[in-house]
């Protein structure tokens, strides 16, 4: 059964919401981190790769290395540790695969799962944190964003060793920090809404650890300094191996450049082993499937979440209820640890063998009990004014996920009278409201082909999809160790409730 039911591009991870939060962002906010990012504009890098202190990179902003030796095409492949990790496409439930398989063993891991609308590679990098690692890396659909994922090879295991990507300027550093002949990641990310984080990561005897390098700032107490996650960047600049911090303070913007210090960045832990083991019951399964997203913001594919740390996943909730009708339970987690764009409301299913994603989207849902669900957009910043968009989806039980069926927008004469799709049509407004809506089924296209109709057309639509469904509510628990621990799975035994030092 797929961990993962729906295309990244389709089932939202979201393309539609990241579009539209890249475009949300105030032009302020975009000349403000413009700035910050042309102190650094191109670099060479030395990096090792091999373990020996003597390799040589050439990065450049934004890209991996051009010249990698061990990069490779989705089926080539790779044998890193004496396993042999590949990619495998599965026509069947169109998805990816990320597969290593121990030929001695007779042991075969699934270590990732992702839709087929990507390019996907793997790229041997040599050692990292000393331990013979490797890359996964993925582009989105239409060349928007790309993800990395780093794994490493510790006792026969596939460990998480971390998470880095996003939009075009974002990149990974791999280099020996702290000078100690271990070599540390650095990850660059930059993320739809103008926002960017430097992260480290480094491995700290059997521990993986990470930490934001904006820990690395100079001002006085947090209590002076904006709530606000948006409000704090950090931006590692590697030709002059500094971070870059900005923050707001007082409603002032403050930026500092800042020596990396590993000592004074709070780390915790980032440990994800990947392998097969047997659950007694779906909330074991949700209740494991919580614990590693409330340590480190991953997803039982491998999939990073938007993550702050253990403090700030608490304010997200969850709750456990049969919401597609099936007879059977599923996990809703409602993940508020992010900024606008990074946050997202799952449905998580449960076939006996393992948990996957029936449905992400922004959490802001009405969920039907006919297979019915609603889901706003992010943001609504075009033209339909009164009326906020939003997308419908339907339950499939063939495929059990939900499918995008049509979205639903508005044209707001208060807002414009005219615009790119020509005059207002007062034709069409017969209730003189000057509201008109158009039902779309072109998701990626969503003004391809469009009808536009008045509100009493409308509604009759609205009640042919709806009509008697009663709206669902859930029972919502805060994102805690206790109501984690409730559902009996327990908890790792790696300590992470702390920061690490």
């Amino acid at each position: 059964m797929s961990l993962l039911r729906m295309s990244l591009k389709g089932a939202v991870l979201i393309l539609v919401i990241l579009v539209l939060a890249l475009f949300a962002t105030s032009a302020e906010k975009q000349e403000e981190q413009a700035e910050t990012m042309a102190i650094d504009s191109g670099l060479e890098l030395r990096v090792d790769l091999n373990g020996d202190g003597a390799s040589m990179a050439s990065m450049e902003q934004g890209t991996e290395s051009d010249d990698a030796e061990n990069s490779l095409s989705a089926g080539s492949p790779i044998t890193v540790a004496g396993l042999e990790v590949s990619i495998r496409h599965s026509e069947t439930d169109s998805t990816w695969q990320v597969v290593a398989e121990d030929d001695e063993m007779g042991q075969e891991t699934k270590i990732m799962e992702l839709g087929d609308d990507i390019d996907i590679a793997l790229e041997d990098i040599g050692k990292l944190m000393g331990m013979p690692a490797f890359m996964v890396q993925y582009t989105y659909a239409g060349g928007y964003c790309t993800d990395r994922h780093y794994f490493g090879i510790w006792n026969s295991e596939c460990v998480n060793l971390g998470y880095g990507g996003g939009y075009e300027n974002s990149a990974d550093y791999i280099l020996d920090v702290d000078g100690d002949g271990v070599t540390e990641l650095i990850c660059n990310s930059l993320y739809s809404d103008g926002g960017c984080s430097a992260t480290i990561y480094r491995r700290d005897g059997e521990r993986v650890l990470y930490g934001s390098c904006g820990d690395l700032r100079t001002g006085e107490s947090d209590a002076s300094l904006s709530s606000s996650h948006a409000a704090w960047t950090s931006w590692y600049l590697p030709r002059e191996n500094v971070v870059v911090v900005t923050y707001e303070k007082d409603g002032i913007s403050q930026t500092e450049k800042c020596e990396i210090d590993i000592s004074r960045i709070t780390m915790y832990e980032y440990v994800h082993n990947y392998g097969v083991e047997e659950l007694q019951n779906s909330d074991q399964a949700f209740g494991k499937t919580l614990w590693n997203i409330y340590l480190s913001g991953v997803l039982t594919d491998g999939t990073q979440l938007a993550y702050i740390n253990m403090e700030a996943a608490e304010a997200s909730s969850f709750a456990i209820a049969d919401v597609d009708g099936d007879g059977m339970e599923e996990l809703l987690l409602d993940w508020e640890d992010s900024t606008m764009a990074g946050m997202e409301e799952l449905i998580f299913g449960y076939d006996g063998d393992e948990v996957y994603v029936e449905f992400a989207a922004f959490p802001s849902l009405r969920i039907y009990d006919n297979g019915v669900i609603e889901a706003d957009w992010s943001h609504n910043q075009g033209f339909s004014g009164r009326f906020w968009p939003y997308h419908v989806y339907l339950y499939d039980a063939e495929t059990d996920a939900y499918q995008f069926s049509c979205g639903v927008e508005a044209w707001d004469w208060e807002v414009s009278p005219e615009n790119g799709l020509g005059t207002f049509p007062e034709d069409v407004d017969m209730d003189g409201d000057g509201l008109v809506y158009c039902i779309t089924t072109d998701e990626v296209d969503p003004y391809a082909d469009i009808t536009w109709i008045d509100g009493g057309a409308y509604e009759g639509w609205h009640d042919s999809c709806v009509g008697d469904a009663k709206e669902l509510s859930f029972s919502w628990q805060q994102l805690t160790e206790e109501n984690i621990a409730a559902l009996g799975y327990p908890k790792p035994d790696v300590e992470i409730a702390e920061p690490a030092g």
